[in-house]
């Protein structure tokens, strides 16, 4: 075991350092340097990066970082798809259905990946049908869906996912707030 956490980390590293040293999308080679253990790390880092870039879509800047920030969820859904119950599905299909169609927005692939991410978390990992009621009900104008799976996360057992429960609680406040804003966004 290494001595200090910098001699840890600096060997895995340097597949990212790599992947960064040019401006633009990271290399496709570097990208091949990122292993399994470094999938909670780069898929946290991703879920807030694309939170930030959700929440600016209105700057050029935010919006360029897109292609580069799919690159690594690319990765990530190579090497561990199923990775915290599927969780990079439900980003894959937040993006898809966020970006409009001229920036690789598709909320009809979007929708398979959000079902892909239901299916791996057997449909008890509340927070991502709020996901999808914001981000896909929402692209396709689907007010009857959003409304259906929001009534769905709210009358869920409170024991659906003992080991999650704090998840799943957040998930009901969530999406009581997305249905008190309701007329604004459709």
């Amino acid at each position: 075991m290494p001595a200090t956490w910098s001699e840890y980390w600096r060997p895995r590293r340097a597949w990212f350092r790599r992947a960064e040293k040019g401006a633009g999308l990271p290399d496709a080679d570097a990208l091949r340097g990122m292993k399994i253990g470094d999938v909670p790390l780069v898929f946290w880092t991703l879920a807030n990066w694309s939170g930030w870039i959700s929440q600016n879509l209105d700057h050029p800047e935010a919006v360029a970082e897109l292609p580069a920030l799919q690159a690594y969820l690319d990765r990530v859904l190579v090497l561990a798809p199923d990775y915290f119950f599927g969780m990079p599905h439900v980003l894959a299909g937040s993006l898809l259905c966020f970006r409009p169609r001229m920036l690789g927005g598709n909320p009809e692939e979007g929708k398979k990946q959000f079902e892909e991410a239901f299916r791996i978390s057997g449909g008890k990992m509340l927070i991502f049908r709020v996901v999808y009621a914001k981000y896909y009900c929402r692209s396709v104008l689907d007010e009857d869906d959003f409304d259906r799976t929001l009534k769905a996360v709210l009358e869920a057992p409170a024991d659906l996912f003992p080991d999650y429960q704090l998840w799943n609680e957040i998930a009901m406040r969530k999406a009581r707030h997305l249905q008190e804003i309701r007329d604004e966004l459709f």
